[in-house]
């Protein structure tokens, strides 16, 4: 079963011709183990792996589980312990194996543990009390029984079951007002009784904004990233927030354009990027990583974006392209060139024409047109006619 893992992890190829998930999985283990190399020698932390393994991985994995669904888990118990403990983790994951094995009662119950092995290196079963409680069972009967008798007194098990019992209730409760119709006080109780869970508050945010409390929302969109800072779902909900609140929020709609997937064919990313530009104080790191978005190849929806613009905020639009061509000119005038384009084609599709500041700002920057690629040269040449521009 290792061997198996270690050759998908290396071919994911091969795992995507046998099937969609075992393709996902492999890539996921493939990045887990770039992960474990690289936080050598503690790991990157227990419970932490998933805010990492998805956002960081090659795109192929990000594409694979769909534009709405998130990676959240590795997949594979040992992996998992391995990536977030490092070499502490595989210490003890080599002992808990040398002890089962040494305490193994019979063959019989050493095959069991051998069969339980692939479900246990493939999936999750100790993260759920499905999956937990017969593991715990199973791996308990593996030393045998023992006819010692125990003697222990009945209150601490007594208090440890009423406590079990209110825990359990508690779950159930919380992830139950999670279900159904998103109702926001049911909602709101669930991110109260289990606060450990950041979908609940995504989805209390948008209940709240929706409802217009937008302080409630504020709050809900903070607790969300706190726990899971690296979706770009998270981010926009901020975004949204704090523009119905009022306050500057450029960085934030940043954030949420550079975590989009890259091939993702929202038309939301062009928004996202024009609302993360702020003129003058978008630094040129951000800009460049902003330009890469909203020139991404894989989206080729800007013409769907700007056919729901006005004209003024075409203008708008083409204004902060401007303002991204010339944030990094000096470094990459290619990119500028591109940066260029983009805003002279906003400004074409302007029905009545773009206000005169934008269209002198085009035209003052036309000696970029030189460094567009061929193409580009003559989508430019066609732009400028629409504008009224001649030699």
């Amino acid at each position: 079963m290792i061997i198996a893992q270690v050759m998908l992890g290396v071919f994911p190829d091969v795992a995507g011709e046998i099937g969609p998930t075992l393709e996902l999985r492999s890539r996921i283990w493939r990045q887990a183990s770039v992960m474990f190399l690289q936080e050598l020698p503690l790991g990157t932390g227990t419970g932490t792996a998933r805010l990492f393994v998805y956002q960081n991985a090659e795109a192929e994995l990000r594409e694979l589980p769909g534009e709405e669904t998130r990676v959240d888990y590795l997949h594979s118990e040992p992996i998992t312990m391995l990536t977030e403990n490092g070499i502490p983790g595989l210490l003890l994951l080599c002992f808990i194996l040398y002890w089962l094995f040494r305490k193994a009662a019979s063959p019989e119950l050493l095959a069991l543990l051998a069969a339980f092995w692939p479900v246990f290196a493939s999936d999750l079963p100790l993260a759920t009390p499905l999956g937990a409680i017969p593991a715990a069972v199973f791996l308990g009967m593996v030393p045998g029984f023992s006819t010692r008798r125990i003697s222990f007194r009945a209150a601490p098990f007594a208090v440890l079951g009423i406590l079990s019992v209110l825990w359990g209730y508690t779950v159930i409760a919380g992830y139950s007002a999670m279900n159904g119709q998103p109702d926001r006080s049911r909602l709101e109780r669930a991110c109260e009784r289990i606060p450990w869970e950041e979908r609940a508050f995504l989805a209390a945010g948008h209940a709240q904004l929706r409802e217009g409390s937008v302080l409630s929302a504020l709050e809900s969109s903070r607790r969300f990233n706190e726990l899971y800072p690296l979706y770009w779902r998270g981010w926009l909900l901020r975004a949204t927030s704090m523009s119905a609140a009022g306050i500057p929020c450029a960085s934030e709609w940043a954030r949420a354009a550079v975590l989009l997937p890259e091939r993702s064919t929202s038309t939301d990313r062009y928004f996202m990027v024009l609302n993360g530009i702020e003129p003058g104080a978008t630094d040129p790191d951000t800009a460049i990583m902003l330009a890469h978005v909203i020139l991404s190849p894989h989206g080729g929806r800007l013409a769907e974006a700007a056919a729901a613009m006005t004209d003024h905020q075409l203008s708008a639009a083409a204004g902060k392209m401007l303002y991204l061509s010339d944030s990094f000119r000096g470094d990459s005038i290619e990119l500028s060139a591109l940066c260029w384009h983009t805003a002279l084609a906003l400004a074409a599709k302007a029905e009545n024409g773009p206000d005169t500041g934008t269209l002198v700002g085009v035209l003052e920057r036309r000696e970029l047109e030189e460094s567009l690629p061929p193409d580009f040269r003559r989508k430019a040449e066609m732009h400028l006619e629409a504008l009224g521009v001649s030699e």
